[in-house]
């Protein structure tokens, strides 16, 4: 929701349009070059984990194009490597640690017959500012 609320104050049409919630199925790869090379290219990607990130890059690589001159590209999870490429990406930085222990407590709760709350677990989240992100390249008129 956050997302999609944040592309519609910042006057994206449509978008639902560019989310993409089955990569891991049909191929991040195969969703990558959907986005890349319709007849509406992305001009930013926001991978949802490193490991989609990872392949997100590749693909652009592959392509032949360039981050962030012609995609930027951000992904959820301050992964190792994702400071050291060229360039180095931004990335939303979370607690994963803390993020898979309170999501173990509450399977082993349940699984003990346990009742868990419905309440949200709220973690701090910070965008780390790297050199994967910029302005779209504006097409030229007579193209």
């Amino acid at each position: 929701d956050g997302v999609m609320q944040a592309l519609t104050d910042a006057g994206v049409p449509s978008p639902e349009r560019g989310i993409r919630l089955d990569a891991r199925r049909r191929g991040v790869d195969v969703v990558t070059r959907e986005l890349l090379l319709g007849d509406e290219p992305a001009t930013a990607i926001i991978a949802s984990d490193s490991l989609i990130a990872m392949t997100v890059f590749q693909t652009i690589r592959t392509l032949g194009l360039r981050i962030p001159e012609d995609v930027s590209l951000i992904a959820f999870d301050n992964a190792d490597w994702t400071g050291i490429t060229t360039p180095p990406l931004t990335v939303v930085g979370q607690p994963i640690y803390e993020l898979g222990a309170a999501a173990a407590r509450l399977a082993l709760q349940r699984i003990h017959g346990e009742r868990v709350d419905d309440e949200s677990v709220v973690f701090d989240a910070a965008l780390i500012r790297r050199a994967s992100v910029a302005a779209p390249t504006p097409i030229p008129a007579d193209s």
